[in-house]
This record gives C-alpha cells, structure tokens and sequence, in this order.
C-alpha cells in the first residue's frame, strides 16, 4: 500500500480544482455585510445561502469560486464572505474560550486554527478586525462584537489581547 502525506493529497486537490470547467457568469456577489445577491436580487432564503457558501473557496490569487465536483463559478466578494455576529464565552483568564457565530449561523473557537487579525484598512485609522473561519476563507467582525470582544480585552506588556484556547491572541499595542 501506498503511503501519501496530505501535502501530496491537497496539491493534488488544488489540481483537479483548477482543471475544472467554469461556468459562463453566474452574476453572484457577496456584499461587505456578508449578503449573498445573484443577477442583483439578494438570495433571501438563508438556507441556499448557507448551502453556496458550503462549497466556497478562495484561491492563492484571492479570487472567490464556487466549486462542486463537476464545475466552478467565479463569484465577486466585496471584503470577506462572512460576518461575525455573535460572540460567546466561557471561563475567565487563560482558561477563557470564546466562540464566534457567523452569518451562516456556524459555530467556532477562536483557537490557533481561527486566528484574529486586526487591519487597518483606510486613512481613518479605524481597526477592522477578521477571523479565519476556514481555509484561507475569513469573517469580519462587526463593530458590536468588536466592542464585546474589546471589553474581555487584558494588557499583557506593552499588548493587548484576550486569551481563548489557551492562546493570548493579540489585538494591538498599548500606545
């Protein structure tokens, strides 16, 4: 039997993926509130939203597709597909696990699989805050869960961050 290691399996995936047919345009974007729209009409129906999204992926050039096992379709993306719209936690300290709720109602830890990244995007100054959600796919954090996560916040040196997962996951520098 033949061993292979998942590094071998995944460019072998990302292979087939690009060897797929596109589709001729399918006109779906994602606005930066993480709305799904196809032909210019939002998708209300929540569950095939949640069901495009399934089948999501971003490739190494930052270009959005939906891929299924026989197709792929380009898709524009204002800013991230997601959005962060709940936060919960449990315990206090570094024992604290705080956990995210997406627009697609998907549950995860922030842990060193989900890391935060703070972007400081516009002249504004302003911080814009995202998660990994999964491979290479991230939600932003809207501005009341910021503000949640911001109040579980700890100076630790001259940072500033909050532990979850036994992590300290660092949200800026005390000026």
């Amino acid at each position: 039997m033949t061993d292979c290691s998942d590094t071998s399996d995944k460019s072998d995936l990302a292979e087939a993926v690009r060897k797929l047919p596109i589709t001729s345009d399918v006109d779906m974007r994602i606005d930066r509130n993480g709305i799904w729209f196809h032909e210019g009409r939002e998708i209300e129906r929540k569950a095939l939203a949640r069901l495009f999204s399934t089948v999501l992926k971003r490739d190494e050039n930052g270009e959005y597709w939906l891929v299924t096992p026989v197709e792929k379709a380009q898709i524009v993306v204002e800013d991230v597909p997601f959005t962060i719209v709940e936060l919960k936690n449990d315990g206090q300290g570094k024992e604290q696990v705080l956990s995210f709720r997406n627009n697609m109602d998907q549950w995860f830890d922030l842990d060193k699989d989900h890391p935060i990244r703070i972007d400081y995007k516009d002249e504004s100054g302003e911080p814009s805050p995202y998660i990994l959600v999964r491979q290479n796919l991230e939600a932003r954090i809207l501005r009341a869960v910021y503000y949640q996560l911001m109040d579980l916040a700890e100076i630790k040196g001259s940072e500033v961050g909050v532990w979850s997962s036994g992590v300290f996951h660092l949200l800026g520098k005390v000026e």
